[in-house]
């Protein structure tokens, strides 16, 4: 149980969209095909580019046939491309997740980008509002990502899911 002096920390990610953080899960896998945003995706903020998950994170990956689930505690730093940072919070955390050499599933760089990719385009197809052009210029932006996160070495498969923000920011 969480204590109250806790609770008050946590808080949605932040979305420049203002889309609800909330979506209502779909009943069983049997038969789903398609991308979907599982859980709401809840941060505690540990410093300007790190946080910490207060609550698992889930998505369906179409791509993995699968649930993937970024578990409670688990530290990441939501986006770090370099290019067009901090534009998919919930793309760059289920991405920093399947980059852990011990994630489930264990996936290659390709699919981890892939995921990214799906995940993106899951949560900018929510919206109905989106003008022909905007939805131009978010397709380019996903692909731009998915390019960098493709081939940034970056630090897949150097860290467990279990790291500790000492571990991830180096300072230890």
């Amino acid at each position: 149980m969480i204590d109250a002096r806790i609770k008050k920390t946590p808080r949605a990610a932040p979305d420049k969209s203002g889309f609800p953080i909330s979506f209502p899960p779909a009943s069983g896998a049997i038969g789903r095909a398609m991308t979907e945003i599982l859980t709401a995706l809840i941060n505690e903020d540990i410093d300007a580019r790190f946080a910490r998950l207060h609550a698992p994170f889930a998505v369906w990956s179409e791509v993995l046939g699968r649930r993937v689930e970024a578990p409670a505690g688990f530290v990441h730093d939501y986006e770090s491309v370099p290019v067009i940072r901090g534009t998919s919070r919930r793309g760059g955390v289920i991405h920093d997740y399947l980059c852990r050499f011990d994630s489930d599933p264990i996936v290659t760089k390709k699919q981890a980008a892939q995921v990214y990719l799906e995940v993106m385009a899951c949560r900018d197809g929510l919206p109905d509002r989106y003008s022909h052009l905007s939805s131009v210029s978010l397709w380019a932006r996903r692909w731009i990502k998915y390019g960098v996160v493709r081939v940034w070495p970056g630090y897949f498969h150097r860290h467990k899911v279990a790291a500790t923000y000492e571990e991830m920011s180096g300072a230890e």
